[in-house]
């Protein structure tokens, strides 16, 4: 069983502390993740996590209150860095400003957590296409050819990409020559400037 420490952003009150939750997955540090908060669903940020041997009767036992389950994890992966998280803390400290505010200041919009707890739909996706491993390339004409030959210069590609070859990309994609990925169109851009 995983103890996870969340920020919460109430819209009221300016909270400046961690709120003690479990869950029994293994859950990252700086996911986003869903939590029923003072009887209301919505959205918070983990700060940390620890392992417990015990389980949640003997813990809350020892900590002498009740503690809530998470709902769902949002994040597969943290969606701030160790050295951001560290400057949010900082900043925080120097501006005597909630940590959550300070986070939800650096982060865009379709991440942050108080916007994702009001409208999930707020968070954008992209699809793009990858070219398989070995696949066989003696059927294609001259033009799916070519189409093949910009996959392999730019290891991943959007429908806007190949808005020109759209006939070869439609032959591809029905023949299985293509993965399928979704992102959040931030993470896209961070992939695409860093490929």
């Amino acid at each position: 069983m995983y103890l996870v420490s969340i920020l919460v952003q109430h819209p009221i009150y300016k909270i400046s502390k961690d709120f003690l939750y479990y869950s029994e997955k293994e859950v990252k540090l700086f996911v986003r993740v869903e939590i029923n908060f003072n009887k209301q669903i919505t959205y918070g940020f983990v700060t940390k996590v620890e392992y417990k041997d015990e389980n949640i009767k003997q813990i809350e036992a020892l900590y002498g209150f009740k503690i809530k389950e998470i709902g769902k994890i949002i994040d597969e992966e943290p969606i701030v860095s160790t050295y951001l998280f560290n400057l949010a803390e900082s900043i925080s400290k120097r501006y005597l400003y909630p940590l959550i505010g300070v986070l939800q200041t650096m982060l865009p919009p379709s991440l942050r957590p108080q916007k994702s707890s009001k409208n999930e739909s707020q968070i954008s996706y992209i699809t793009y296409y990858k070219l398989k491993d070995n696949i066989d390339l003696k059927l294609l004409s001259k033009a799916q050819l070519k189409l093949i030959e910009q996959f392999k210069v730019s290891k991943f590609l959007t429908t806007k990409d190949v808005a020109s070859k759209k006939t070869s990309f439609n032959y591809l994609l029905k023949n299985n020559y293509l993965e399928t990925f979704k992102e959040e169109k931030y993470r896209y851009k961070i992939k695409e400037s860093l490929e």
